[in-house]
């Protein structure tokens, strides 16, 4: 519960993964009456070592709030892990605003393997990532979290582990395709009614940028933040050239393709669609929404 003298949030985004969460940051972040920490991602509740330091600790995160009426942070895996719901509820209390945004999980599962073959966490290939992750949750095997793609794409149990502590009025769920990609600014519009702020414009233009496959990732990470670097900031990225011309041409011939992706989309059509099916359908009468463009085959 919220104590005296303590700034904890009135709302959290709480996922999916991969699911426009970075996005929605960066749009929050422009509100003058929202408060989000520099850090998108605290991971107060899902890691134990900060869990256990207790509300004045996750207090002093939102150091600086101001007169901000809607004051929050966003990690994504708080929707995956089972004890998160009442973890939340007895840190922050009932009144507390949840927001959550779910893609495709076929997709979703596709992205996040891309993210972490890119990152170099991931040495499989996705046939056979994902084949182990259906053995492993055959088995009942505790897998990687960070690398068992398909469990975190069974939104249905997740949000009724939410449903237990929290009512559907505190629960804002956006669908990625229909209302974040097609629809973006009445969605933006319905996110700062739910966390009674005004309807200020901010650029919803934003776009998430996909994960890349690079050749040399410390090359990646370098050309990706040159302007953190004073001495490219100072002599080089002044330059209008070579902003607009060299550094995409170093970018571009960093990157390489992803492997198989062609096997990617044949799985997602003959495989993981049906894998999911049963938890879609289950969503859409929690939610009550059409969600037949996630489990339709073309």
């Amino acid at each position: 519960m919220n104590h005296k003298n303590e700034c904890l949030p009135n709302f959290l985004v709480v996922g999916a993964q991969k699911a426009g969460t970075t996005t929605l940051f960066n749009i929050l972040n422009q509100h003058h009456q929202v408060f989000i920490p520099v850090a998108k991602e605290l991971h107060f509740f899902d890691t134990p070592e900060k869990f256990a330091k207790g509300s004045a600790y996750y207090s002093s995160l939102f150091a600086g709030t101001g007169d901000a009426k809607a004051i929050g942070e966003i990690t994504p895996s708080y929707l995956f892990y089972p004890e998160i719901p009442e973890r939340i509820f007895n840190t922050l209390g009932h009144e507390v605003k949840i927001i959550m945004l779910l893609r495709n999980p076929a997709d979703r599962a596709i992205s996040h393997f891309k993210m972490e073959f890119s990152r170099r966490n991931e040495k499989r290939s996705f046939p056979e990532a994902i084949l182990e992750g259906i053995k492993g949750m055959k088995n009942g095997l505790n897998n990687n979290p960070n690398t068992n793609y398909l469990d975190r794409g069974f939104y249905s149990k997740q949000i009724k582990n939410y449903f237990k502590f929290f009512s559907p009025e505190k629960i804002l769920i956006i669908i990625f395709e229909e209302d974040f990609i097609k629809q973006r600014d009445e969605t933006v519009k319905r996110i700062f009614n739910f966390l009674g702020v005004d309807e200020e414009t901010v650029q919803t233009n934003i776009t998430e940028r996909s994960a890349c496959n690079y050749r040399s990732n410390r090359v990646g990470h370098i050309l990706d933040n040159l302007g953190e670097f004073p001495v490219f900031h100072e002599r080089i990225t002044r330059f209008r050239y070579f902003n607009s011309h060299l550094l995409p041409l170093f970018k571009k011939w960093n990157e390489i393709p992803f492997p198989n992706t062609f096997a990617m989309e044949k799985m997602k059509s003959t495989f993981l669609i049906d894998l999911y099916y049963i938890s879609i359908k289950e969503l859409e009468g929690l939610i009550g929404r059409d969600l037949s463009e996630w489990y339709i085959k073309i």
